[in-house]
């Protein structure tokens, strides 16, 4: 899948384009996730830091389906472990790690 957001916004954060791409594939049992992220660089309202650098970022992920009612899923977020700011002076975290075990009755 593919996903773009062109703006016109002269508001500070508000990015001009920002674009999703996903790439998936399923079985019955597994489901991998490849998902790239960006966002264009943006103005600010900080008078030290006039505009934040554009953003790109790459997660991974997979679901395995222990039975038709739990599934056990695993993820790494960033993981070039890019450093990046959606905020003037506030770092976003680097490479991040998740694990979900869910189910349903």
């Amino acid at each position: 899948s593919l996903s773009h957001l062109w703006l016109r916004s002269k508001l500070p954060y508000r990015p001009s384009h920002t674009l999703t791409s996903t790439l998936k594939w399923e079985n019955d049992f597994t489901h991998l996730f490849a998902r790239h992220h960006f966002v264009s660089s943006v103005k600010t309202n900080h008078p030290l830091r006039q505009h934040l650098n554009a953003i790109q970022l790459v997660d991974l992920g997979m679901t395995f389906w222990i039975s038709k009612k739990a599934s056990v899923t695993a993820k790494v977020e960033n993981i070039f472990n890019h450093s990046y700011e959606k905020i003037a002076y506030y770092p976003m975290p680097g490479r991040t790690f998740g694990l979900n075990l869910s189910g349903t009755l």
